[in-house]
């Protein structure tokens, strides 16, 4: 995550409250903000360790409803231990409000990266498929994880986007952002999302599953390779409760797709969803089959490494240099 801004912020007034952290961490600068919350570059004050601090708004800590969703991102993350999913280091919950601190990790989402928020500035097709298959690496153990009782937890990311991938100056991408996720333990809700990445159950407020977030991986997919957004505009695929149709063909929008790429990417948008591609592993094997017949090579990952670090490599390492004054450590009880 890349934020530019001054170094030292004041607690911020009607919004993100800062006393439940503030023993903890050293808060430095913001790095992100959105309607729920805003995330903190922060370094816990026992150790010097660099986190990503989530704050939600001060006006969203006493419903129930968000406070649920947010002790629920809380619990699965914990749970989830894989390269390419951010780590939760530590949690906490008190009167005055929640905090989630996250593995800080130094890069730039896939939307800043790809300008899928903005002009689109194309990726390499091969880098842009190695960070399709670490994001679908992720979700698959997502996917996987195991309640305590050895059960299948039925976990559902509900968000993939190129917002929620966050690409490492070590050239991996890591998911990011379970807020809205679904599991046995929190399966009903408001429809949540961003819709221009939802499945048409997920957008109906139908039942979901994982493969939900292969319909949302595709999409990704479909706008890695087209060298553009699928849907134009404001980015929405349709007003929620509508019927989505299939996107339209790879090769009608870049007739120079590689075959193999693009058929595989369709196995995941499929708007039937007992049609659709069943997991994110098995769409992770289709695309390195139709990238062999294709004969695209894969870009590994000090290739992304090197790519990533020229495009926010400077960005990066000024406000490393900002934050280079060391804090004193002051224990980690509690």
């Amino acid at each position: 995550m890349v934020a530019s801004g001054s170094m030292r912020i004041s607690r911020p007034s009607g919004g993100a409250s800062l006393t439940l952290a503030e023993a903890r961490f050293e808060v430095l600068l913001p790095i992100a903000s959105g309607g729920m919350g805003t995330v903190y570059l922060a370094r816990r004050r026992c150790d010097g360790l660099e986190v990503a601090l989530k704050i939600p708004h001060a006006f969203l800590r006493d419903i129930s409803e968000f406070r649920r969703e947010m002790e629920e991102e809380a619990r699965l993350a914990a749970q989830i231990r894989h390269p390419h999913v951010v780590a939760l280091v530590e949690a906490g919950k008190a009167e005055d409000g929640l905090y989630l601190a996250m593995e800080y990790v130094e890069g730039e989402t896939l939307a800043m990266l790809g300008g899928i928020a903005g002009p689109l500035q194309s990726l390499p097709l091969g880098i842009g498929v190695r960070m399709l298959l670490d994001a679908l690496a992720g979700l698959h153990a997502a996917h996987e994880l195991k309640d305590p009782e050895g059960r299948a937890a039925n976990v559902v990311h509900c968000d993939v986007c190129p917002q929620n991938l966050l690409v490492g100056l070590d050239g991996r991408t890591r998911v990011i952002d379970f807020g809205v996720a679904r599991s046995n333990a929190h399966a009903t809700g408001a429809i949540r999302g961003r819709s221009a990445y939802m499945a048409p159950e997920q957008a109906q407020g139908r039942a979901v599953d994982r493969r939900c977030d292969v319909w949302a991986a595709g999409v990704v997919g479909w706008e890695l390779v087209a060298g553009r957004r699928l849907h134009e505009g404001d980015g929405r695929g349709g007003a929620l409760g509508e019927e989505p149709g299939e996107p339209p063909p790879l090769q009608s929008v870049r007739p120079d797709v590689p075959r193999g790429l693009a058929r595989a990417l369709e196995a995941a948008l499929r708007v039937d969803v007992a049609g659709r591609c069943a997991d994110a592993a098995t769409l992770a094997g289709l695309i390195l089959e139709g990238c062999r017949e294709d004969g695209l090579a894969v870009a590994a990952h000090a290739e992304v490494a090197a790519h990533v670090g020229a495009l926010v490599g400077e960005r990066i390492a000024r406000r490393r240099a900002e934050v280079a004054e060391l804090v004193t450590p002051q224990g980690c009880e509690g």
